[in-house]
Parts: C-alpha cells; sequence; structure tokens
C-alpha cells in the first residue's frame, strides 16, 4: 500500500483559544483522502494534546516535529567575528546564526526536551521526528565555521590551532577531519535521541536534505542551499544505514519534473538496502514553488513506481484542495 504522510503547521486554526474543531475537521478531511500520518511542528501546534485527540479521532497517526534549539530559550549559536558577520552579509545578502551543534550544551538541552516530551506524550505519538537536525548552510559553512568555544576547542585538539586560514582549512586532510568532527557531533546527538525514542517505544523520523553529497543546488534566495547534507553535518544515509532512524523524509520540492526526478532515483539508488525506510518529500508548495494538479499527481507516480513505500507533502497553507485531494485518494487507493 502507498503511504502518504502531511507537514502540518496548524495554520488552519483560526480560533485559537479552541482549536479542536478546526484541527479534528482538518485531520478528518485528510483521512478521506487516504493520509494516514501528520507530522505536526511543535511551535506552531497551539496545544498538542488537543491535537493528538482530534488525530486519534480521524484514525490519523502524529509524528511530533522538533529542531534542536526547541525550548532552548539561550541557545550556543554559531560565532563569528563582527567583521565576519558583516562580510557574509555583503556577500550573499544573509547572516545565518543557528545553534551550533558542536556545542554539548545545546545537545544536552534538546535531550532533556525530548525525554520531557516523550514522557508526556508517548502514549498519543507514533513518532518524534528530527527537523534541522544539521548546523547552518552548507553554502557559508565552508567559508565561515564556526568559532564558538566548542568548535575552538575542537580545532585545537586536532589541528593545534583554534582558527585555520582559509589556506589550511582547504588542505585535504584538514577539510575530512573538519567534516567527520561536524557530522559525528550531529550522530552523537541523534544517538542520544535514538535512545530515548526506543525507551518510550517510538520511532524516530527525519525531514533530509535532498542534496546528499552532489547533488544540483540552488544558491540564490528564497532557497540559500539545499546542502550538500554532509557538509551541514546531516549524514542521513549514514544514519539510516546505523538503524539510528526509522523513517527518512528527503524535502526533494522541485517542481521541475527533471530535477525531481534525478533526485529521487539517487535518493532510491541511496537506500536500496532500506528502501523500507524512504519516504520521499513532494512540495506541493514551497519557497521552491507549486505543483499543478496534474504534476502532482505525476510526481506522486514517479515515487509509487520505484516502489518506495510512500510519499511526505509539504504545504504551505496546509489546506489541500478537493483537486489535490483527489489526487491523494487516487495515490492511495
Amino acid at each position: 500500500m502507498f503511504r502518504i504522510k502531511i507537514w502540518d503547521h496548524c495554520r488552519y486554526v483560526r480560533e485559537k483559544a479552541d482549536p479542536y474543531p478546526e484541527m479534528l475537521r482538518h485531520l478528518q478531511i485528510c483521512a478521506e483522502a487516504g493520509i494516514d500520518t501528520t507530522i505536526v511542528y511543535l511551535p506552531e501546534v497551539i496545544s498538542l494534546s488537543r491535537y493528538c485527540q482530534a488525530a486519534a479521532k480521524a484514525g490519523i497517526q502524529v509524528e511530533a516535529r522538533i529542531f534542536p534549539a526547541w525550548q532552548n530559550p539561550a541557545p550556543v549559536l554559531r560565532t563569528l567575528p563582527e567583521a565576519k558577520w558583516q562580510e557574509m552579509q555583503t556577500r550573499y545578502g544573509i547572516t545565518l546564526r543557528g545553534a551550533c551543534l558542536n556545542h554539548p550544551e545545546n545537545q544536552a538541552a534538546f535531550l532533556k526536551e525530548v525525554n520531557t516530551l516523550c514522557q508526556q506524550f508517548s502514549a498519543d505519538m507514533s513518532a518524534i521526528s528530527l527537523d534541522f537536525i544539521r548546523n547552518d548552510n552548507a553554502v557559508l559553512l565552508l567559508e565561515y565555521p564556526c568559532e564558538c568555544a566548542a568548535c575552538r576547542e575542537l580545532r585545537k585538539h586536532y589541528f593545534g590551532k583554534e582558527v585555520l586560514s582559509a589556506n589550511e582549512a582547504a588542505e585535504p586532510a584538514v577539510l575530512y577531519k573538519e567534516l567527520e568532527l561536524r557530522c559525528r557531533m550531529v550522530r552523537n546527538l541523534v544517538e542520544g535521541v535514538k535512545k530515548i525514542t526506543d525507551g518510550h517505544g517510538l520511532a524516530l523520523t527525519m525531514a533530509a536534505r535532498a542534496n546528499y553529497l552532489n547533488e544540483p543546488d540552488i544558491k540564490v534566495a528564497p532557497v540559500w542551499g539545499l546542502g550538500p547534507a554532509v557538509i551541514e553535518g546531516q549524514d542521513w544515509v549514514d544514519w539510516v544505514e546505523r538503524d539510528l532512524i526509522d523513517a527518512v523524509y528527503p524535502m526533494n520540492y522541485h517542481t521541475e519534473e527533471a530535477l525531481f526526478t534525478r533526485l529521487l532515483r539517487d535518493h532510491y539508488r541511496l537506500m536500496s538496502l532500506k528502501i523500507d525506510k524512504l519516504f520521499s518529500g513532494v512540495g506541493v508548495s514551497s519557497s521552491m514553488g507549486e505543483l499543478s494538479f496534474a504534476a502532482l499527481e505525476k510526481h506522486l507516480m514517479l515515487v509509487r513506481e520505484l516502489g518506495i513505500p510512500g510519499a511526505v507533502l509539504f504545504n504551505k497553507s496546509n489546506l489541500y484542495s478537493q483537486e489535490q485531494l483527489q489526487v491523494i485518494r487516487r495515490m492511495t487507493s
């Protein structure tokens, strides 16, 4: 059976004081179309308890979607000298100061929140779903590596100095070790979350960068690059092979059929031994554009014809038209 899951931000809820009726109505409509799982974004869910009640009533499973800085009031952010921040802004038109996942305080804070969430809601959910389980954008990480205290300490241990020059950082062995450290630190965090979810009988899923190693990328606004995931510390193929992740959702939101197909086939190749864990992301409406009804059906057909067990739909509005629901119903019938 071909399965379809959806991302949900509850953006359709207008009555914030009493969200249950609107949640239930939305989830029942989705269930009638054959959608069996909703991946709800906790910072916008309004009331997780009421959402879980609505999902149970509609017969839909709930995955709680969280990210490493979630519920952390003071995460340790990527650190750079002010001159480098200004240079980044001038060159790329953006300044990215996300949480550094090399830092042990960030990891400890996240694991604590994951454990609390599982203690409170494990009976109501099927999985914890990791979002943004990586460091900031690869377009910027190679040229502007973090200089927080934890990163400085790691470099001093392995390279003998806390900050490397551009030439030093470009040395193949140094570059390898920098990336290996970044991937290892994030994997340590995933291992910690997996231990918690296993202890509570929950699966662990994740949203994955579509560009794993060397696929076509986008380096202009508003996308700012799609990876490569490994540069950001998100070696999701390795995590799946280690059985740290129970289902992976590569965010293949390309609206151009040729690009979508190219990445889809690469993900199929990468997951050939773990194909039951692969659910392809499909961007109904995202920063990369919108799919027509015909294109949505074509993309889902491409996923299904490869023998991939399902897809995860991303839709900015969270609302699906009757035409889109009919496409979903045909795919899941």
